[in-house]
C-alpha cells in the first residue's frame, strides 16, 4: 500500500484540510462582517437614520429629525399595528430609527439573507433596500439581489409608471365620506398614454375598516377617536370609480402628479412594505388624504407635505396643497352617471333651441362643461369673521366668529357639490357696548357666546333633479334662543340644541350652457343654480334659562337660495316651530308658536373673502317684545 494510504497519514491530511477549510470560511465571514461594519459605519457617518426619507418609511415623525439630539428618540406610528413585529427588524425599531437601520444593514449584508428568497429582507422591504442601495452606493457584490418572486409578480401586474391623486366629491349620504375621499391612481405606460384604458390602471385606497353593524353615532365616534383600524388596499381602478360614479353618483377629479416613473416605482415598493399594516384610523387627521401625502413624502421628503395637517386633514385641502407645491401637472374630470344624466336634462331646458344629439361623455356635441365642484376652485375651509350689528333695535355689538369648516348656503359655491351645506366646529362670540341686551341689570357682563356648533348640515336633493336622494338636515350645537314664557328670567338663553329636518326641495333657473348660432354647443353637468325647499322639523333644547329647563319643538320651515351673479347670492327662510315646555306657573299654556324669518345676502370680494348682510326677526308669544337682529360682516377663508 502506498504511503499516502496509510491511515495515520490519511487522518492527518483530513485534519489539515478541515483546518484549512474552516480557516478559509472564518476568514470569509470575518471579511464579510468587516465589510458590513464598514457599510454600517458609513451610514452612521451620513446620519441616514435621521433623514426624513428613512423616518417616513418607518412612520416616525419627520419633525424630530430636524433636531439631531432627538433624531434617534421617537415612537413610530406603526407601533399600534398588530403586525408591527413584521415591520421592524430590530427589537428596538419602533422607538429607535438608528437601531432599525443598523439591524437592517447587518442582516441585508449577511450571506444568508439573499438566499431566503421571498422571506428575505430585500423582498419584505424593497423600498428600504432600494433606498439604501442608492444612498450607500452598494454594489451587487456587496448586496446580491434576492429572488423576490411574489413581489416581482405583483409589480409586474401593476407596472407603475405614473401616479395621480383622485378626489371623489363630498358625499353627505355617507358620514365617512362627508369630506370627500381621495385615492391614488397608478397608471401603467399603456394607461398613462391613454387614460381611458382603465383596465391597465390600479387604485391605492386607505380607508377605515369599521364595524358596519355599529349604529351611525357609534361608528362616527369610533372613526373620530381611532378605535377602528385603517387599511391599505390595491384594487382595480375600474372597480373603484364604478363605486363612485355609478353606485354613489359622485363626480371624480383626477390630478396627474409631477412624479417620475422611478418615483412611481419607489412609491409602490413602499406600498408593498405597508400593505399589511393596520394603523388606527382618525377621521379628521390620519385619514385617506394624510396617508396618500405620506406616500408622496417617501419620494419627495424635502416637501414634508404632512407638516400642515397635524390637527385636521381634509381631502380638498390636501389637493390644494399639492397644487401649491407644483405637484399637479394636469386635471381630468370624470362625471358621474348622474351628472351625465343631469347634463342631458339641462339640454332639454333649451329645447327646441338646440337640435343637438344626446349628451355623451365623448367628443360628440354638445360637449359637457364640468360641474362646478373642482376643489382647486373652492374657498379655503377655515373661516374667520368679524361683524357689527344691532340686537332688538337697542343693543349694539361686535361679533367675532371662527369655523374649522366647511361651507354654508351663502358661501361661494365653486368647488363644492350643488346644494351642499355642511359646517363643523364653529364658534361666535358677541361683545356688547353695554348690558342693554339683557334684563339682568345687575349683570354688567358685555360678552356673550352666541353659538357653538359641533356639526350643522343640510343636503338638498331636488325632486326635479336627476339624483334621487333625500332632502334632510341635522344640527348639533349650543346657541342663543328666545324663550316664549313671560317673566322667566331674561328671554335669550344659551341652550344645547339637537334638531333634524326632512322634506322636499325644488331646483330652478337656467343651467350653464354655451350657445352659438342658436345651438347649444356645450352644456353643464351642474344642476340649476337656484333651489327652494320645504322641511318638517323636530328639535330638543335643554338649558337652565328655559321655563322648565327644556323645550321640545316641531314645525315647518321653508326657504330659497338665489344665485344672482357669479359673486352674489341670497337666502330667505321662514320657520314656524311649536315649542312644548310642560306646565309652568307663569305660563299661560304648555306651549307656544314662535315664527322666525331670516334673510341673508353675500357678495364675494375674492375667492377667500366676502361681505355679508343678514337679518332675523322672531315673533314672540304672550305679549313679549319681538326679537330682531341685523348685522354686517366681513368673512375671510384661510388654510
Amino acid at each position: 500500500m502506498p504511503p499516502f494510504f496509510n491511515s495515520k497519514h490519511t487522518c492527518t491530511a483530513l485534519a489539515v484540510l478541515s483546518i484549512m477549510l474552516y480557516s478559509s470560511i472564518s476568514h470569509a465571514q470575518s471579511s464579510q462582517n468587516q465589510a458590513a461594519m464598514e457599510v454600517i459605519a458609513k451610514a452612521q457617518r451620513l446620519n441616514l437614520a435621521a433623514t426624513p426619507t428613512w423616518r417616513q418609511m418607518l412612520y416616525f415623525s419627520t419633525s424630530a429629525a430636524k433636531d439631531n439630539a432627538a433624531a434617534n428618540t421617537a415612537t413610530s406610528q406603526a407601533r399600534n399595528s398588530p403586525v408591527k413585529h413584521n415591520f421592524f427588524v430590530s427589537v428596538e425599531g419602533e422607538n429607535n430609527p438608528q437601531a432599525e437601520l443598523d439591524a437592517m444593514l447587518e442582516q441585508l449584508l449577511s450571506a444568508s439573507d439573499a438566499q431566503k428568497g421571498d422571506d428575505s429582507l430585500q423582498c419584505r422591504f424593497p423600498a428600504r433596500t432600494h433606498w439604501l442601495r442608492q444612498q450607500l452606493n452598494l454594489t451587487e457584490t456587496q448586496l446580491p439581489s434576492a429572488n423576490c418572486a411574489k413581489f416581482d409578480a405583483w409589480m409586474a401586474t401593476i407596472n407603475p409608471y405614473q401616479l395621480s391623486i383622485v378626489f371623489a366629491e363630498e358625499y353627505l349620504d355617507n358620514p365617512v365620506s362627508s369630506f370627500g375621499h381621495t385615492v391614488m391612481r397608478v397608471d401603467s405606460p399603456q394607461s398613462a398614454a391613454d387614460r381611458s384604458q382603465l383596465a391597465d390602471a390600479h387604485a391605492i385606497n386607505y380607508t377605515v375598516n369599521g364595524n358596519k353593524d355599529d349604529p351611525f353615532i357609534l361608528y362616527s365616534i369610533n372613526s373620530m377617536k381611532g378605535s377602528y383600524p385603517g387599511e391599505f388596499s390595491v384594487q382595480s381602478y375600474t372597480d373603484k370609480i364604478k363605486q363612485y360614479q355609478q353606485d354613489e353618483g359622485r363626480d371624480i377629479w383626477e390630478y396627474s402628479l409631477n412624479l417620475t416613473p422611478n418615483e412611481a416605482r419607489q412609491v409602490m415598493r413602499h406600498v408593498w412594505e405597508i400593505k399589511d399594516l393596520s394603523l388606527p384610523y382618525y377621521f379628521l387627521t390620519d385619514n385617506c388624504a394624510y396617508e396618500l401625502l405620506h406616500l408622496i413624502n417617501i419620494v419627495r421628503p424635502q416637501m414634508d407635505l404632512t407638516k400642515d395637517f397635524a390637527t385636521v386633514t381634509i381631502p380638498a385641502d390636501m389637493v390644494r396643497t399639492l397644487k401649491q407645491q407644483n405637484l399637479i401637472t394636469a386635471t381630468h374630470y370624470l362625471p358621474a352617471a348622474q351628472s351625465l344624466a343631469q347634463a342631458q336634462q339641462n339640454l332639454h331646458y333649451y329645447m327646441p333651441r338646440s337640435k343637438s344629439a344626446v349628451v355623451t361623455n365623448n367628443t360628440n356635441t354638445p360637449t359637457i362643461v364640468a360641474a362646478n365642484n373642482n376643489p382647486l376652485d373652492a374657498h379655503e375651509l377655515k373661516r374667520f369673521s368679524v361683524a357689527v350689528g344691532q340686537q332688538s333695535g337697542k343693543a349694539n355689538y361686535m361679533e367675532l366668529g371662527a369655523r374649522v369648516g366647511y361651507h354654508d348656503p351663502l358661501d361661494a359655491p365653486a368647488g363644492y357639490p350643488s346644494y351642499f351645506d355642511y359646517e363643523v366646529l364653529s364658534a361666535k362670540l358677541r361683545l356688547f357696548a353695554d348690558n342693554s341686551h339683557t334684563s339682568k341689570q345687575a349683570d354688567n357682563q358685555a360678552v356673550e357666546v352666541e353659538a357653538l356648533t359641533l356639526i350643522r348640515g343640510r343636503l338638498l336633493n331636488p325632486v326635479n333633479g336627476v339624483k334621487k336622494g333625500k332632502t334632510w338636515g341635522l344640527n348639533i350645537q349650543a346657541r342663543q334662543v328666545s324663550e316664549g314664557v313671560g317673566e322667566v328670567d331674561y328671554n335669550r338663553h344659551l341652550v344645547a340644541n339637537l334638531s333634524a329636518e326632512v322634506g322636499k326641495s325644488f331646483a330652478y333657473g337656467a343651467p350653464v350652457a354655451d350657445i352659438s348660432d342658436n345651438q347649444v354647443t356645450a352644456i353643464s353637468a351642474e344642476p340649476p343654480p337656484n333651489v327652494c325647499y320645504g322641511l318638517a322639523t323636530a328639535a330638543t333644547q335643554v338649558g337652565k334659562g328655559l321655563a322648565n329647563g327644556y323645550r321640545i319643538g316641531t314645525g315647518v320651515l321653508a326657504g330659497c337660495r338665489q344665485q344672482w351673479t357669479p359673486h352674489t347670492r341670497s337666502t330667505i327662510e321662514v320657520a314656524a316651530p311649536y315649542w312644548y315646555h310642560g306646565s309652568h306657573a307663569k305660563a299661560g299654556s304648555n306651549g307656544y308658536w314662535q315664527p322666525t324669518a331670516s334673510i341673508g345676502v353675500q357678495h364675494d370680494l375674492s375667492k377667500n373673502s366676502a361681505i355679508r348682510l343678514s337679518a332675523t326677526h322672531t315673533w314672540q308669544p304672550n305679549d313679549l317684545a319681538d326679537n330682531s337682529d341685523i348685522q354686517l360682516s366681513y368673512l375671510h377663508h384661510f388654510f
